[in-house]
């Protein structure tokens, strides 16, 4: 399923802890729709993390235009996938970027970051996606519900992350293509976790996919 959204972009690439304070993220729709923010309590402190090339400047309509239809392939592509959910939204350049979640049921057994025999099949077809569009960037970070320690829960979800880094490697995606990798803990949820659909729905792996700086020049020629 594709959603069109409108994201201000703060993530994280990694946390400190500290005392409980209030962390927020927010959402847009269209730039008509109305703003919404949905606010959760954790014991850590994100470093801010901008999705997105850094020093773009002086992209022409065409340009911007010719990424999206770019990303617009990679969005059908993803989209099929068993499992996938993507998103678009606009990168810090006003780019068409993609956010591709993936179920960590469908990936992990409960509570480890070893991969499911199974799972190999999917990453290799999500692989086989990013193979074909070596232009574009990738960030992946694992996510969790509220159950449990926060440590405990960052912990999985960095080690689960880097459980897919390490299998889209082994498929051979490049390394310089995979910008930011982390864990998220129970920061950024999807649903309500007063509920096991809402629990089942943020305990997943995310994949930010945006265009790179060779997709960039390219569209620029």
């Amino acid at each position: 399923m594709k959603k069109d959204l409108f994201v201000i972009v703060s993530f994280s690439l990694g946390l400190l802890v500290s005392g409980c304070r209030t962390v927020s993220h927010s959402v847009k729709g269209t730039p008509s729709e109305t703003e919404k923010s949905e606010t959760v309590e954790t014991g850590a402190v994100l470093k801010p993390l901008v999705i997105g090339e850094p020093g773009v400047t002086g992209l022409t309509a065409g340009a911007s235009a010719a990424i999206s239809r770019r990303m617009d392939g990679v969005a059908a592509r993803m989209a099929v996938l068993d499992g996938a959910q993507v998103d678009s939204f606009t990168d810090a350049n006003g780019l068409k970027a993609l956010r591709v979640m993936l179920p960590s049921d469908v990936l992990f057994e409960a509570g480890k970051d070893v991969l499911r025999a199974d799972a190999g099949q999917l990453l290799a077809a999500l692989a086989e996606v990013l193979r074909q569009y070596p232009e574009v960037n990738i960030m992946v970070f694992g996510h969790t519900d509220n159950v449990g320690t926060l440590q405990a829960n960052q912990k999985v979800s960095g080690e689960r992350a880097a459980a897919v880094v390490r299998t889209l490697l082994a498929q051979g995606i490049e390394e310089g293509r995979i910008t930011a990798s982390g864990g998220r803990n129970f920061a950024d949820p999807v649903a309500s976790n007063d509920t096991a659909d809402g629990q089942a729905q943020n305990r997943r792996v995310d994949l930010y996919l945006y265009a790179g700086k060779r997709m960039i020049q390219t569209v620029q020629q």
